[in-house]
């Protein structure tokens, strides 16, 4: 993790919770690749190696999501980049009209909120995801990702409302800005 804490808004004990869910991840995703190692792919065997095939992407996107969010965090605001407006404005309007969309998103959503770059349509796009296995956006490119489980906020705030209020405040637009640059078509 980049931060052991970020003074007001998450403390350390909150952004621990988040890290051992991570961590439970990583060590799910490492268990289930020896296990995919041993695994019967007969066709007896085939529903047990499906089950496992689907953990396997489970966790890795856990994983991986994790790794987005605890990056994309800034102890304090980080103005947002011209480059980043430019294309927010293109893609989705105003910061304004961006930022209600992406936060009705992340109140729907049960576990991951983000904001996604598809280079095959050259758009950026907000998506939901109820779990760490559907709703992925097939070549998509995170630059934005919200944890929204209890896990990410439930020490810190009564309300889901307020933790992503102060998740908003608290991005690296600068961490959006070099994602961005390294998939944009330009």
């Amino acid at each position: 993790m980049p931060h052991a804490e970020l003074p007001g808004f998450l403390t350390q004990a909150q952004l621990a919770a988040n890290h051992d869910a991570y961590v439970q991840a990583v060590d799910t995703l490492r268990s289930t690749e020896v296990a995919l190692g041993k695994a019967d792919r007969s066709p007896a065997g085939l529903a047990g190696y499906r089950t496992l095939r689907q953990k396997q992407v489970a966790s890795a996107n856990e994983g991986l999501l994790h790794e987005f969010y605890f990056r994309g965090l800034a102890p304090q605001a980080v103005a947002v980049p011209s480059y980043v407006e430019r294309n927010m404005s293109e893609h989705m309007g105003s910061l304004a009209s961006w930022r209600g969309d992406f936060t009705a998103c992340a109140l729907a959503a049960r576990s991951w909120a983000a904001l996604v770059y598809d280079p095959y349509d050259d758009r950026w796009h907000n998506v939901i995801m109820d779990d760490d296995l559907g709703g992925v956006w097939i070549g998509a490119n995170p630059l934005v990702v919200c944890d929204v489980a209890e896990h990410a906020w439930a020490k810190d705030y009564p309300r889901r409302e307020e933790y992503l209020a102060r998740f908003l405040e608290h991005l690296d637009w600068e961490e959006v800005a070099r994602r961005y640059r390294r998939v944009d078509r330009m």
